[in-house]
């Protein structure tokens, strides 16, 4: 049955909505626990490494959209990698609509890996990030 007399939400309830859907439970990488919850600026950090260390494409569970591409520059030259993964980072950063932006991309080759420096512009701050590969 079709309701007839559908009434819009009030403003209020509108508002309320928005600031819960920033809050989300803290993820201790280090024990592998949930612990406790985090919003706004820690929220956002917590997302950035989450979409950074999950391959895109390769978890039915996640949507195309969400995760890096980042396996396909193991093995690849030093010059071809710092060419490309600021592109492939600021991509994928940027699927969130917290991050206003990605720059700053600096990089320090550590033994076989590549680690990537840089500055997420967020709508609560400023990060810095890093990622190796």
């Amino acid at each position: 049955m079709i309701p007839v007399n559908y009434e819009e939400p009030e403003e209020d309830l509108l508002e309320e909505s928005a600031e819960l859907s920033d809050k989300t439970f803290l993820l201790n990488f280090e024990n592998n626990r949930i612990q406790g919850n985090i919003k706004e600026l820690e929220a956002v950090k917590q997302s950035i490494i989450c979409m950074l260390e999950t391959e895109r494409y390769a978890y039915l569970i996640h949507t195309w959209q969400y995760g890096a591409s980042i396996e396909q520059y193991i093995g690849q030259s030093y010059d071809y990698v710092t060419a490309d993964i600021g592109r492939e980072i600021k991509e994928t950063l940027m699927t969130d609509d917290r991050i206003v932006d990605v720059y700053g991309f600096k990089f320090e080759q550590i033994g076989e890996n590549l680690k990537v420096n840089f500055e997420v512009n967020t709508v609560y701050g400023i990060v810095s990030e890093s990622v190796v590969i």
